[in-house]
Order: C-alpha cells, then structure tokens, then sequence
C-alpha cells in the first residue's frame, strides 16, 4: 500500500481590471444623466492544487497449496484545484481586463470572485480513494472466484 499526496503552494497572480463608476452630468435638456467610466485597478487571482494516488496490491492466495491465483496493483488517483480571486474594492463592479487592455467578461470573474478558497481536505480526499479501491478488490476477487470455483 502507498498514499502519494502532493499539495502545491498558493499561487498569488496579479490581475490588471477596470471598476465601474458613475458620473453626474446634464445633459442638453438639462436633465441629471450619469455616464459610466472605468478606472484601471489591480486585484489578485490565486490557485493552488491537490492530488492524492493510492496503490493497493492485493494478492490470492490458496490456502490448499499456497499458490498465487492472483496478484493485482491498483492505483486510485483524485485531484482538486481551487481558482479564486480577491479585490479590495466594489467587487460587484469590477471587470477583468483583455490581453489588448479593454474591458472583458465578467462572466469568469464572477464564479473566480464567488469561488471556493479551500481545497478538499487530504482525508476526505483519502476515504473516496479508499472506498473507490475498496469496490475495485471486491470487483477483483468476485471476478477471480468465478473463474477458480465455477
């Protein structure tokens, strides 16, 4: 049995964007009206990941003549990634900015914004793999009894 848990460190990028605001003017009529500008701010972006692999051998063995019937490794990997992001201002009107300087989409900002900021922990991680490795030997052993006791 092996349990490989490799956990990165928190990457902190900083992230070029524009805030929304409003401005009071009068118009031609002299009616109030508000014009909507962008200011350039800074926010950051931080991801970080975890995997977990788990290798089980497992071996039949009869107890008649001591002979290996069987003998398997299987190995159970799971990943989580977490990407989220922080700004300090009014993060309701904040917009990334594109590769060319304008204003992007704040469609995959939002859910970076409202996204989790906590990996799976190691054990919960560990108890999927375990009970995903578990149903794999009971596949295993079923599978091999058919075939040495028909």
């Amino acid at each position: 049995v092996s349990c490989d848990v490799r956990t990165s460190s928190l990457q902190k990028f900083d992230r070029q964007g524009f805030e929304s605001y409003k401005v009071e003017k009068v118009n031609e009529e002299g009616k109030k009206v508000y014009e909507t500008r962008y200011r350039k701010v800074t926010y950051q972006e931080y991801k970080r990941t975890r995997a977990v692999d788990l290798t089980i051998q497992i071996q039949l063995i009869s107890l008649e003549t001591g002979k290996t019937e069987m003998s398997e490794m299987l190995t159970h990997s799971s990943r989580d990634e977490i990407e989220y992001a922080r700004y300090s201002g009014n993060a309701r009107k904040l917009y990334p900015a594109n590769s060319n300087g304008n204003r992007g989409s704040r469609s995959g900002l939002s859910r970076k914004l409202s996204g989790r900021t906590e990996l799976q922990s190691e054990s919960s991680m560990l108890d999927a793999l375990v009970l995903d490795c578990s149903n794999g030997v009971r596949n295993l052993v079923e599978t091999e009894l058919k075939r040495l006791v028909p």
